[in-house]
């Protein structure tokens, strides 16, 4: 199905290192980070958020249980650059959803 759109969420934990494998090869693929607090996120899912896979990630903070200021707050401590922050937030929601 090339043209479903696939978002994985929790970052595809416990199978992360395998979800980022998948999506490097099939741009249909969307991760979300909700579940974790970003600062127990896995340096290699933050690696990739932030460089090679940056159009694929999109926000979620598992609200209730993890409020939303908290990971923006966390996030602001990852050092992501601001344009692929952006996209983290809403550019790529956007795109994922049809509403850019």
């Amino acid at each position: 199905f090339p043209n479903l759109n696939v978002i994985a969420a929790h970052f595809g934990y416990p199978w992360h290192t395998e979800l980022l494998a998948m999506a490097l090869h099939k741009t249909n693929i969307y991760i979300d980070i909700s579940g974790w607090a970003p600062r127990y996120i896995p340096s290699e899912v933050i690696r990739d958020m932030k460089g090679r896979l940056q159009d694929q990630f999109v926000f979620g903070s598992d609200y209730p249980f993890i409020q939303p200021k908290r990971c923006l707050d966390e996030l602001a401590t990852l050092e992501i650059p601001e344009p692929v922050l952006q996209k983290l937030l809403i550019g790529n929601g956007k795109r994922l959803l049809g509403l850019s």
